[in-house]
C-alpha cells in the first residue's frame, strides 16, 4: 500500500472498513473528493482486480452500483502469515525435533503432490513441474532434460530459521517430477539459485 498514493490507499481502507460495498457517493463524501476522481480510481483499481463490482442498492430511484474490495485488493493490506507460520514451525520443531519436523514436512509434501497428481497425466512431468512451481511463486525455469533451476525462495525468510523446510521442497518435487532429486545449490548456502537435478 506504500507505493500508492495517499487518496487511492484512502479509498482502499474505505472499501475494506466496509465490506458490503460503498457507492460513488459514498466515497466521494467520506473522502472529500469529487465523484468523477472517485470514478477514475475505482476503474483503474477494477482494471488491477482490486475492486469489484459488489450488489445493486436499492433506492428512491434507480439502484445504485455498490463497489466492494476484491480478494487481490484485500492482499494489499498487511498480513502476518510468515510469522504465524513461524511459530508453528518451531512449537513442532520443539516438540517433534529437527527429524521429527522434516518427516512431517515430507509426508505434507507428500499430500501436496497428490492433489496435484490429475493434472500431471499424459503431461511432460518435469515442464509440468516447472509451471506448479512458477504458480507458487519459485521463478523456476528448466535446465536441459533433468534440471530446474529456482531464483525465488517463497519462504527463505522461514527456512533460514528452519532449514529443514528444503525437505518439503525436495519431498514435493521428486514426487511432481516422478525422480529422485538433488540439491545441487541452495540460496540458504550462498548459493545465487536453487538448482535441482533430477535422476
Amino acid at each position: 500500500m506504500e507505493s500508492m498514493p495517499p487518496r487511492q490507499q484512502a479509498l482502499l481502507r474505505h472499501l475494506h472498513d466496509h465490506p458490503n460495498g460503498l457507492t460513488i457517493d459514498d466515497l466521494a463524501e467520506a473522502l472529500d473528493v469529487s465523484r468523477p476522481a472517485v470514478r477514475q480510481h475505482l476503474s483503474a483499481f477494477e482494471a488491477q482486480g482490486l475492486v469489484a463490482h459488489g450488489p445493486l442498492r436499492r433506492t428512491a430511484g434507480r439502484p445504485v452500483q455498490t463497489y466492494l474490495l476484491a480478494g487481490k485488493g484485500r492482499e494489499r493490506f498487511p498480513r502476518q502469515y510468515t510469522w504465524l507460520a513461524g511459530l508453528m514451525i518451531k512449537a513442532l520443531a520443539k516438540r517433534e525435533g529437527a527429524e521429527g519436523l522434516e518427516a512431517f514436512l515430507r509426508e505434507v509434501a507428500g499430500d501436496v503432490a497428490d492433489g496435484l497428481e490429475p493434472r500431471f497425466q499424459g503431461k511432460d512431468r518435469l515442464a509440468e513441474t516447472v509451471t506448479v512451481m512458477n504458480e507458487l511463486g519459485f521463478n523456476a525455469r528448466q535446465d536441459g532434460p533433468a534440471g530446474i533451476t529456482a531464483t525465488n525462495c517463497i519462504y527463505r525468510a522461514l527456512a533460514q530459521d528452519n532449514p529443514q523446510l528444503c525437505a518439503f521442497d525436495l519431498e514435493l518435487l521428486r514426487r511432481l517430477a516422478g525422480a529422485d532429486v538433488t540439491h545441487e545449490g541452495c540460496m540458504l548456502r550462498g548459493s545465487d539459485a536453487c538448482c535441482f537435478r533430477f535422476a
